[in-house]
């Protein structure tokens, strides 16, 4: 203002026809011309048919073990996955701290510090991550998203002449991880929940998503429980138990191990060279042999979780945290399941997070990103935003994307730089360790190579046509969807005062 009131009426125009030169620019496409001098692929360099990863399953002493010959130069990667869906929905929050337990308290035998030492002298890393996936429907269809795979992996790596010490370690972390160490579980929940409130504030974009996705399906639901905003209340009431009723907390944690430690329903994935893979086999009998049979008319919970997981309703949320940025997320289920959704859906999506969402909310808008996400498994759309200054006119940005697709005469030339840019991510390079896992990945969730291979010929089949046909879907949301969003109370306070009563935006206090 001050600057403002020492500017002439010529300043103050100059100003104004600056801005909208400015703005003319940044809405602008680059001519044909200019984009014909930047080499690109044609569709015609692209193979029509994807690599397919290897993927040998057999059993062994009751144990399902998965084996993949890739070239590791003679170093062996290790997954051994236990079966979360053994658990009770109330037992499933507490995963993330069992998981930091097996690693972080220390074992029978030796303190933290010890084992850390010992995992960095012989191994190349042990540590855990979670698969959680929707199982592919045979007909390949949308899924509804309640049949998961949900597995927590004990994940490491060494050279072949070190997997003894690989497996012991990993033994001795299962087995007798010191689940009784109070002051350190007491720490570990210090830092977790420091990490999740510092995190809300700065990727705000992430648990949007999460919430988004949580009232269609199962897996949303969970997401939300074990990591979204849900989480972040249990894990100030698990600390007060920790601190107040230890013993309760201990007794969960070692009946948890005691389940998952079933030897009949863990998984371990072996990826390594075909002669590495042959000399650490004894190292393998030796691990299988340790492992304690445990329940085996243990079954799924899976069922059970539909009823006793919470469910979240689809509504206009606003989660007040101290930023004077804003993370907007839209979002809704544009495909229902027993639809089904092709591969061009995927390069439309794309094309619209590179394109369309990029120029306006980021460029235009001035938020540091701009993108979506789509789910052709279950059908679920969301926009989002990151480090927004706007509300209100990103949601505008959202919803002008159905009228943006439907109305789209793409290009020729656009169109295949859209393909060639899919393709890539199909195709994305993968080291030895990754695709070993990933072909675990696919084997879990009943992925076969016939509908990979579908999904690719039907991305490099995209028409015009199915950008037009994606914009239809994308319309439904426009009064359908819901909006999840963190930032200020001003910037809530000021969008519902121009929000019609059933568009009003629910302030939340979570920090």
């Amino acid at each position: 203002a001050e600057i403002k009131a020492q500017m002439s009426d010529d300043d103050i125009e100059r100003v104004i026809q600056d801005t909208a030169r400015l703005k003319a620019a940044q809405a602008a496409h680059d001519s044909p011309e200019a984009l014909a001098t930047i080499p690109a692929l044609t569709l015609d360099d692209l193979a029509k048919e994807g690599l397919e990863l290897p993927n040998e399953v057999g059993l062994e002493q009751g144990v399902t073990i998965l084996r993949h010959d890739v070239p590791s130069n003679g170093i062996v990667y290790a997954d051994i996955g236990l079966d979360l869906t053994l658990l009770p929905a109330e037992d499933l929050p507490f995963v993330s701290l069992f998981s930091r337990c097996l690693l972080q308290t220390g074992t029978a035998t030796e303190d933290q510090v010890t084992l850390s030492r010992r995992i960095g002298a012989r191994t190349g890393g042990l540590g855990t991550s979670m698969v959680t996936g929707v199982k592919v429907p045979e007909d390949d269809t949308i899924a509804t998203g309640d049949e998961l795979v949900h597995r927590l992996f004990l994940r490491g790596k060494a050279v072949g002449g070190k997997a003894d010490d690989l497996f012991d370690l990993a033994r001795d972390v299962l087995m007798t991880a010191r689940l009784d160490n109070q002051k350190r579980v007491i720490e570990m929940l210090k830092e977790s929940k420091a990490g999740l409130e510092s995190s809300l504030v700065s990727s705000g974009h992430s648990y949007a998503s999460q919430r988004l996705s949580a009232p269609h399906t199962l897996a949303g639901r969970l997401a939300e429980t074990t990591g979204g905003v849900e989480y972040l209340k249990f894990l100030r009431d698990l600390l007060d138990a920790a601190e107040n009723d230890w013993p309760s907390v201990q007794a969960r944690l070692e009946r948890m191990r005691s389940t998952l430690l079933t030897k009949s329903k863990m998984v371990i994935n072996l990826s390594a060279d075909g002669q590495t893979l042959q000399d650490i086999q004894p190292s393998i009998d030796r691990f299988l042999s340790a492992l304690p049979e445990g329940d085996e008319s243990a079954v799924s919970s899976l069922e059970s979780w539909k009823a006793d997981m919470p469910s979240f309703a689809a509504s206009n949320e606003g989660f007040v945290v101290p930023t004077q940025v804003n993370y907007v997320g839209k979002g809704g289920r544009v495909y229902q399941p027993g639809e089904r959704a092709s591969g061009a859906t995927s390069v439309v999506a794309r094309s619209l997070r590179t394109g369309y969402l990029w120029d306006n909310v980021r460029v235009i808008g001035g938020a540091y990103g701009g993108f979506c996400r789509f789910s052709p498994l279950t059908g679920t759309f969301s926009y989002l935003s990151y480090r927004d200054p706007n509300l209100l006119g990103t949601i505008e940005n959202y919803d002008g994307a159905a009228e943006f697709l439907t109305t789209l005469d793409i290009t020729d030339e656009a169109l295949a730089q859209a393909i060639i840019g899919t393709v890539g991510d199909l195709d994305s390079p993968m080291g030895p360790d990754q695709k070993g896992f990933e072909a675990m990945r696919r084997w879990l969730v009943g992925e076969t190579a016939e509908q990979r291979q579908q999904w690719r010929a039907e991305v490099l089949a995209t028409t015009k046509e199915d950008f037009n046909e994606f914009g239809k879907r994308l319309a439904t949301m426009i009064d359908d969807g819901n909006v999840v969003a963190f930032g200020s109370k001003k910037a809530f306070s000021d969008a519902n005062s121009e929000l019609d009563a059933k568009d009003q935006i629910e302030m939340i206090e979570i920090l």
